[in-house]
């Protein structure tokens, strides 16, 4: 990694990591009662690769969003 993005995650740390620690398991409940009972059973297996950068994502884009609406601080 380069220095620039050094920064930038260590920003985004600083900002966002106490609602990371909050947000992400209600999302792992949701994708996995998602995954379990509404998405064919062909997905399953996707989301057992897929499911930690779906819901790290999905937490970073859920606390963005809450921020822009000022939900948080």
């Amino acid at each position: 990694m380069r220095g620039g993005e050094n920064v930038r995650f260590s920003r985004l740390g600083e900002k966002r990591s106490l609602y990371l620690y909050i947000f992400h398991p209600i999302l792992i409940l949701f994708f996995g009662v998602v995954n379990n009972h509404l998405l064919p059973s062909a997905w399953t297996e996707a989301y057992a690769y897929a499911g930690p950068f779906v819901v790290i994502v999905a937490t970073l884009l859920t606390t963005w969003a809450l921020r822009r609406l000022h939900v948080l601080r």
